[in-house]
């Protein structure tokens, strides 16, 4: 009471659960997976980042070398 809070069983573990707001309190689980989540998530968008930086780069290789290949064939018909 003096916390305003409810308790119940849920999936055979004892649970908080605020009233007001209908949701349960988070346990030291809930948050660690979220934790965990949000790490997995990071990783991935990194490696997405890392990907397409490298994809960039080859793109600006391959457009540095073809430029070039026109630069030469243009001093050819010199």
């Amino acid at each position: 009471r003096a916390l305003d809070l409810e308790l119940h069983v849920q999936g055979g573990e004892l649970r908080f659960r605020d009233p007001v707001a209908g949701e349960d309190l988070r346990t030291y689980d809930d948050v660690e997976d979220r934790l965990v989540a949000a790490e997995e998530g990071r990783a991935a968008e990194k490696r997405r980042a890392d990907e397409e930086k490298a994809r960039a780069n080859a793109i600006e290789r391959e457009f540095a070398r073809l430029k070039a290949l026109v630069v030469d064939k243009r001093g050819e018909g010199a």
